[in-house]
């Protein structure tokens, strides 16, 4: 999977942006820790898994860090291999790019909120969008069990298996 992020002057960097500032507290912590994973993936350090292990514990101490952050890169998983083309992210080490979301961060963190708040029907409109239309009832499953640990998911999705 290619994960590329975004440069400065591309066409969906200048399109209206939805910010970090916009998300809730929860929502910037799983674009934060996701963006972590996209990033080790695309430098292919062999230990950004320790960088990423320090950043689940900044962002959500005192909590289920380990399954959060496994459940994360299950979720990333089932995405990748429901997407057929790139999924583009801000460069989380440049502070200026990190504030901003790209559309694919846009849809990964709606279907996170959305099951977070219950609303099914938004989540499944959202990921089938991410999916590019493929199936995305692995994603679905994953992103509830990411929703439940963080502590929110009111309902598992009618099609995501349960995991």
């Amino acid at each position: 999977m290619s994960l590329p992020h975004h440069p400065p002057h591309s066409a969906a960097a200048t399109a209206p942006s939805l910010t970090l500032a916009a998300l809730s507290t929860d929502e910037s912590a799983i674009l934060s820790l996701a963006r972590a994973i996209f990033h080790s993936f695309a430098r292919g350090h062999a230990d950004g898994y320790r960088h990423v292990s320090a950043k689940a514990d900044r962002l959500f101490p005192a909590r289920c860090v380990r399954e959060i952050t496994v459940e994360l890169l299950e979720t990333i998983d089932a995405m990748r291999k429901a997407r057929r083309s790139c999924f583009n992210y801000s460069n989380p080490d440049c502070s200026h790019c990190a504030q901003r979301l790209t559309a694919e961060e846009r849809l990964f963190v709606s279907v996170f909120g959305a099951l977070s708040r219950g609303e099914v029907s938004a989540a499944h409109v959202h990921a089938l969008l991410l999916c590019e239309g493929n199936e995305t009832g692995p994603f679905l499953a994953r992103m509830y069990r990411v929703a439940r640990c963080v502590g929110g998911a009111y309902h598992r999705p009618a099609g995501a298996a349960p995991v």
